[in-house]
């Protein structure tokens, strides 16, 4: 049984068609599942596959494109390719991964804005974000400069977390607006002799020295959008 979804990433319009029961876990953690006043900017077709048995943990994801064409892949059984010329992508999931609203939050989604903002008009840069009020204040530096510790330690001095690494920008109506999407926290494993709420907690990965900490409970998961 299916049903058309409309939701909306970073201020992106997408319409789906998807399986009503794979993947409403997921979709029940996106902005927005109203119809949207406005044109839709991507059309969505998704397939859960429920005879397939993968589960956690899952691949690395990766993508690859050419030239309007681009594909992401995620485990054996499960991907999915977009056309940026017809703004329309197709994709096939595992019934675990469609149920693992987590990885849709933090993975799927965030990758799927990636390779479709250049299309519509939304910037995508290496840069944290935090806000006060409405007004948002982007870190941008070279990888490993600090930016993720500069925005904890912001975050200390009444700032609002809006998110790490990665800040996705558009401009409408003469206005600039940041948007966030939920990712790990990337932080220096020796956090915790500076931040005291994260002394107890254990990073879910962690690389070159490196911790990767959830931003949901940890009192950063702030508004997602700052003007």
């Amino acid at each position: 049984m299916r049903r058309r979804e409309f939701l909306k990433l970073a201020g992106v319009s997408l319409a789906s068609t998807i399986s009503m029961v794979g993947l409403e876990p997921a979709l029940s953690r996106a902005e927005s599942n109203e119809t949207p006043t406005a044109s839709v900017d991507f059309s969505l077709r998704f397939w859960v596959d429920f005879a397939d048995p993968s589960q956690r943990p899952w691949p690395k994801p990766y993508v690859r494109g050419l030239d309007h064409l681009v594909f992401a892949g995620f485990d054996v059984g499960s991907s999915m390719l977009a056309d940026l010329r017809t703004r329309r992508v197709i994709g096939r999931f595992s019934a675990g991964m469609a149920a693992d609203s987590t990885y849709w939050r933090t993975v799927i989604f965030p990758m799927l804005l990636s390779i479709v903002a250049g299309s519509v008009g939304v910037v995508e840069l290496h840069a944290s974000c935090v806000a006060t009020g409405q007004q948002g204040v982007l870190l941008l530096g070279p990888s490993h400069s600090g930016k993720s510790t500069l925005a904890m330690a912001l975050t200390e001095a009444g700032f609002k977390f809006l998110t790490d690494d990665r800040t996705f920008c558009s401009v409408k109506r003469k206005k600039l607006t940041a948007w966030g999407l939920p990712r790990p926290l990337k932080l220096r494993r020796d956090s915790g002799s500076f931040f005291y709420d994260f002394r107890d907690r254990e990073p879910r990965r962690a690389s070159a020295g490196f911790a990767a900490l959830p931003d949901e409970g940890c009192g950063l998961a702030g508004g997602r959008r700052a003007v």
